[in-house]
Formats: structure tokens, C-alpha cells, sequence
């Protein structure tokens, strides 16, 4: 991921949460957010972190750590399956809307419309020092 690139204010962008399960029976989750169009599926729009646990269901207070991936290519925004290269298969396990409140080199502040959900989840990332870090602010 690119954690220097821009989003505007008041933007608003696709954003999905996967369930990447690894060979090694291991999983995580991967949170992808477009930071550019969306329209070629090859390019790589979508700012992306790993997460321990699901972020659609983290209540407000608190916060989870989340690790910069390299960007990812458009097309996981629909992707469900197995990864080339051997690496594990993803499933979607969330989609929303994603509106940019705040966005500076250190901190992005988000208002995320999951699909079902009745209201939106605020949320903030931040980095602390070489670690990011997500927190549910409130809805």
C-alpha cells in the first residue's frame, strides 16, 4: 500500500473486507480500500492492510493492529477463490461504502457504510511509529 497516497475529503469508495486463508491453516483478514478509480481491474487502486480480526464488527473504544500491504489490484474488490502462487484462497466476508472524513500521511478517518448495516462505522487509522492501527471511533 501506498500510505502516502491522497484520497479527498468527502470522497467516497468501494472497500471489502476478505478472509484470507492460508496453506499453512492459518487466516487473517484483508481490508482493501480504493484510493483511485476502479473501472481497469488490473490496476492497483486499492490501499491495503491485513487485519487479526474482522473490522465490520469492531464497537466503538476499540482497536486492532493493521499491517501496510502493498496495493492491491482492482479486481479483489469482486474476487472470491484461490490466489495464484499457492498462497491460500480469499472469501469476502463484508462490502460497504467507504467515505474519506480526514486523510493526512499519518491518519485516515473513514465513515463506512457496510452492505446490511443500519448505520455507518466511524473509524480511524492511524500510524504509531512503523505499525498502523485501526480504531472504531464511534458510529
Amino acid at each position: 500500500m501506498n500510505a502516502n497516497a491522497r484520497t479527498t475529503a468527502g470522497a467516497t469508495a468501494p472497500t471489502v473486507l476478505l478472509l484470507h486463508r492460508t496453506p499453512d491453516g492459518n487466516a487473517h483478514v484483508d481490508w482493501l480500500v480504493a484510493t483511485g478509480p476502479t473501472n481497469d481491474p488490473e490496476s492497483r487502486s486499492l490501499a491495503s492492510f491485513r487485519l487479526p480480526a474482522r473490522l465490520d464488527v469492531l464497537i466503538a473504544g476499540e482497536s486492532m493492529p493493521a499491517e501496510a500491504l502493498p496495493a492491491h489490484r482492482n479486481r479483489y474488490l469482486e474476487f472470491e477463490g484461490p490466489l495464484s502462487g499457492g498462497r491460500g484462497d480469499v472469501q469476502r466476508i463484508a462490502a460497504g461504502e467507504a467515505t474519506t472524513v480526514t486523510r493526512t500521511d499519518d491518519e485516515w478517518r473513514l465513515s463506512i457504510r457496510w452492505t446490511g448495516a443500519d448505520v455507518p462505522q466511524a473509524v480511524m487509522l492511524r500510524r504509531e511509529s512503523e505499525q498502523w492501527r485501526v480504531f472504531a471511533i464511534g458510529n
